[in-house]
């Protein structure tokens, strides 16, 4: 109730979720962890660090989708929480390198919802060179 409050949701799943999860990006640890090592770390300060790190995380994320909905449970990401890093960071005491960047909602869902339309595979796969659609439906 309190993340959901924090991050000015009116989404119920941000309030009732009985599980909430915060990925971060952890800078802080890395670059502690090359200081005692003696090595040199400037990760925080670059696009591609980020990028990576970025990347595991919502790596990390999906897998824990997976094995949420091998248990039947339900799971929601929501974004919103990079625009209150400042907030976040107080309420959970982060120190500043780690950046929260998804919050992950879990719980036993009411209804399980029909998923959205897709892509077709044909636009989205391309072989050897990008194919523009001439048709994107299609």
């Amino acid at each position: 109730e309190e993340l959901g409050r924090l991050i000015g949701s009116t989404q119920p799943w941000v309030k009732n979720a009985p599980l909430s999860l915060i990925f971060c990006i952890d800078f802080y640890r890395i670059k502690k962890w090359a200081t005692l090592s003696d090595t040199d770390f400037q990760g925080e300060n670059g696009l591609l660090f980020f990028l990576i790190a970025y990347a595991d995380l919502m790596c990390a994320a999906e897998n824990v989708v997976i094995l949420s909905e091998s248990f039947g449970l339900g799971s929601v990401y929501i974004g919103g929480i990079q625009r209150i890093i400042d907030k976040i960071r107080e309420y959970f005491l982060l120190p500043k390198l780690v950046l929260p960047m998804m919050l992950l909602c879990i719980g036993y869902p009411e209804i399980v919802p029909n998923s959205p339309p897709k892509l077709n595979r044909n636009v989205i796969v391309h072989k050897e060179k990008y194919k523009i659609p001439t048709n994107i439906l299609h």
